[in-house]
C-alpha cells in the first residue's frame, strides 16, 4: 500500500467519533501513532489492517511496532487504547472479521509492547538475525587419509585421483 492509504486512513480515523472520545494522546500523538501502526500493517505485514487476526496483531504489538518509537518513548503508554480505538473506527465503517481477536490480542500482547518501548528495548529488536557462517564437523580429508568410500586405498590414489585430473 502506499503512503496516500496511509494518510486516508489517518485522516478518516482523526475525523470519527472514536478519535475525538480519547483523552490521552492529542491529535498529532494519535497521527504518529497511527502512521507507525498503518506502516508496519500495509508495509511489513502485507494485510489492511481490518484483517488482521489475534495471530498477526500479537506479532505486529509485539516484535514490528515496538521498532517504530524511540526508547522510552511517552506515546508507547497510549499506543494500545488509540489502536484499539481506530478498530472500533474500522468497525463501524467497514466489515472487520476478526474484531473480536484483535482486541483481545492487544490486551493481552499490551504489556508486552510498552515493556519493550519504555525498557529501551525497542530499537534493539533485529528484523534478520545475521547467521553464522555453516561449519562441517569433520576433520578435512587429507591426501594420505583413508579414502572415505571405504576401498582401503589412500584418498590420493582413489577419489583424489579423479578430483586432480
Amino acid at each position: 500500500m502506499s503512503t496516500k492509504q496511509i494518510l486516508l486512513d489517518i485522516a478518516s480515523f482523526l475525523d470519527s467519533r472514536p478519535s475525538l472520545m480519547l483523552s490521552a494522546p492529542d491529535r498529532d500523538g494519535q497521527r504518529t501513532i497511527l502512521d507507525a501502526f498503518l506502516a508496519v500493517c500495509y508495509k511489513e505485514l502485507g494485510a489492511a489492517p481490518r484483517l488482521l487476526d489475534g495471530d498477526s496483531m500479537r506479532s505486529l504489538l509485539r516484535e514490528h511496532l515496538p521498532r517504530h518509537f524511540k526508547a522510552k518513548d511517552p506515546l508507547a503508554k497510549v499506543t494500545p487504547d488509540v489502536i484499539i480505538a481506530y478498530l472500533e473506527h474500522l468497525v463501524g465503517v467497514e466489515n472487520v472479521p476478526f474484531a473480536f481477536e484483535a482486541r483481545m490480542a492487544i490486551q493481552d500482547a499490551e504489556a508486552d509492547f510498552v515493556a519493550a518501548v519504555l525498557g529501551g528495548q525497542a530499537g534493539r529488536v533485529q528484523t534478520g538475525k545475521k547467521r553464522d557462517p555453516f561449519q562441517h564437523g569433520a576433520s578435512k580429508l587429507g591426501r594420505n587419509d583413508p579414502c572415505s568410500c571405504g576401498s582401503g586405498k589412500k584418498f590420493k590414489k582413489c577419489h583424489g585421483k579423479r578430483a586432480a585430473e
